[in-house]
This record gives structure tokens, sequence and C-alpha cells, in this order.
């Protein structure tokens, strides 16, 4: 099971884990033990493609992860 908490830390530290989440973040989250339910997993996709698209050209390369509102 996943500690959200180090996931989190893992997160904002390793920016080839941090591709990988922003790229497929329900299926990061399933692989670190989280159930992603599909209507979720959709949601997710939605709200990053989002996140990726309005952002894109303000500070390419730092993304600041939370979980849990930390």
């Amino acid at each position: 099971m996943a500690d959200l908490a180090t996931l989190q830390q893992q997160l904002n530290s390793d920016p080839v884990l941090r591709a990988q989440f922003m790229k497929e973040p329900a299926s990061f989250l399933q692989m670190a033990g989280l159930q992603v339910l599909p209507a979720q997993a959709q949601k997710l996709k939605e709200s990053f493609t989002s996140l990726t698209s309005k952002h894109a050209n303000s500070n390419p390369g730092f993304i600041v992860v939370s979980i849990g509102g930390r």
C-alpha cells in the first residue's frame, strides 16, 4: 500500500517519476498501490490535460505536486 507522504516526496524530488505521473496520473497511482476507479481515472486525465495545456508556457519543468492539501 502506498504512503501518500512518501509518494509526494518522490514526485517532488524525482523529475522522471513526476513526468510519468503527469503523463498518466491514474496508471501511476495504481502502480503505487492506490485504487483508482474508471470515473476517477477519466477525471484525472481531463484535469491534467487541462492543467498542462493552460500552463505549458508559464514555467516548464516546475510542477508542485500536493497530496492531501499539503
